[in-house]
């Protein structure tokens, strides 16, 4: 195995095995991280950068499936734990949704020397069609369709939206602005009241990925049909939309308009010196 660092390998190598939120932050140069090669061939890569004063914070780790087992994982990862180091942090600092085949994470960080914890949260996933029905019920069929899809707006007003979204949410909208469905905002001159972001999974799931309303439950009615007779357009009935409810406040408006959840989603954290690991 040789592991090269990002500004030894090439682009194109290096991006490969990278998460698409994380391309523009690569391309920016805003990452650290190096790529590992077997048989001549890339076939992983580690990705991370400085959260704070004292932490890296690992982003990304993966090693091809026909490549896993030879300790290509565990290489990355002490290669970004000493470069870290090298940068002059004292912890390592990670998240990862322990869910579906990412399940085998936990043993992986367990067995190299960290700690992790995993939190339960409720995970709603409801079809298009079930949605309707249920904001026919709650009257949102009746709301005003208000609001706007980033792809649809153009020059100074884009510019305004992304930037009050990136102040008010955090968000790389770097992402969304590539994806279908994309973000739905519905603004107050330069003020946001009501945002949504989703991203298309595949052909028939669509994941909301955050909801933001500091309006009025108008506004938030007004968005929600926006993005029902949008999605609606280009999405079949049986398309499913998932929604992780990671705050209070989601879950109450989840189950106010679809009932009790019937799945959980776990997130796995970890922040570690490394004189423990």
């Amino acid at each position: 195995m040789i592991i090269r660092d990002f500004k030894t390998a090439s682009a194109e190598e290096a991006i490969i095995n990278l998460p698409a939120e994380y391309h523009s932050a690569f391309k920016k140069k805003e990452l650290s991280g190096a790529v590992a090669y077997f048989a001549g061939k890339p076939v992983g890569t580690v990705a991370w950068k400085k959260a704070d004063d004292a932490a890296g914070e690992l982003l990304s780790l993966y090693v091809a499936p026909e490549a896993r087992r030879l300790g290509i994982g565990t290489g990355l990862l002490g290669y970004s734990v000493i470069e870290m180091q090298k940068a002059g942090l004292k912890e390592i600092k990670f998240k990862y949704s322990d869910y579906g085949d990412r399940t085998s994470l936990t043993p992986f960080f367990n067995d190299s020397g960290f700690e992790t914890d995993v939190d339960e949260m409720p995970l709603g996933r409801m079809k298009l069609s079930d949605i309707r029905t249920a904001a026919k019920k709650k009257g949102i069929d009746k709301a005003r369709d208000e609001g706007d899809c980033i792809f649809d707006l153009d020059g100074k007003v884009k510019a305004a939206a992304r930037n009050a979204l990136s102040q008010v949410c955090g968000v790389d909208l770097d992402i969304y602005d590539r994806q279908w469905p994309g973000t739905y905002v519905l603004m107050d001159g330069n003020n946001v009241k009501t945002a949504a972001f989703l991203r298309e999974e595949d052909d028939n799931l669509i994941s909301l990925d955050y909801l933001l309303n500091s309006g009025s439950p108008e506004n938030l009615a007004s968005l929600i049909e926006k993005i029902l007779n949008r999605i609606s357009e280009h999405y079949s009935d049986d398309t499913e939309v998932e929604m992780l409810l990671a705050t209070g406040s989601g879950a109450k408006l989840y189950e106010a308009m679809f009932g009790k959840t019937h799945a959980t989603y776990r997130m796995a954290s970890c922040r570690q010196p490394f004189d423990l690991y």
